[in-house]
């Protein structure tokens, strides 16, 4: 077993740690990665993805931090959003104020932007203990189900060309909206 230890001002601040295979490199058979939330005292939270191998735990990639104390982020999903192959991590950088949806995809060392970043989605509220959000797949197409910055409508989100494309879904922005969404019918 390994442990790995941070910085005394920086803690994981997470709800889950996410097992995702993760990257560009066709011959890494040791693609498992944990992307997890880190954040620091001064400079808020960042995206961090860690490896793990028979050396140890070691941290592969991260986004740059918010930049301010009290600020945080919520993986919202891991997928290929943009169709490239590449499995990708979308997250909303403060979910509690702008909530501004990410998506970032890992190579090499460096977690890369597939998309312009686009405000308006929240997948936390204050004190929730679990994320409002899924991923789906229907008729070949990823979306990220996710509800909107006031938690009153649940958006269908995609990413093509670069760009986060979102519209709204006729189901409620809960667990049970977003299990029935993830269905797949017409509306």
């Amino acid at each position: 077993a390994f442990t790995y230890s941070l910085p005394p001002d920086r803690v994981f601040e997470d709800i889950d740690l996410r097992i995702a295979l993760l990257g560009d490199d066709p011959h890494d058979h040791r693609a498992n990665k944990a992307v997890v939330v880190e954040s620091c005292l001064d400079l808020g939270a960042r995206l961090s993805v860690y490896g793990f191998d028979a050396k140890g735990i070691r941290l592969i990639a991260a986004t740059p931090f918010i930049g301010r104390p009290d600020r945080w982020l919520a993986p919202a999903g891991i997928a290929d959003f943009d169709g490239d192959g590449l499995d990708d991590i979308a997250y909303v950088e403060t979910p509690h104020l702008s909530g501004t949806l990410k998506v970032v995809t890992l190579r090499g060392d460096a977690l890369v932007p597939v998309a312009a970043p686009k405000s308006g989605f929240s997948n936390h509220r204050i004190g929730q203990p679990f994320i409002t959000g899924g991923v789906r797949e229907c008729r070949e197409t990823v979306e990220l189900l996710l509800p909107d910055l006031a938690h009153g409508t649940l958006m269908a989100v995609r990413v093509r060309n670069g760009e986060i494309l979102s519209r709204p879904l006729p189901f409620h922005p809960t667990p049970l909206g977003i299990e029935r969404a993830r269905g797949c019918g017409e509306w």
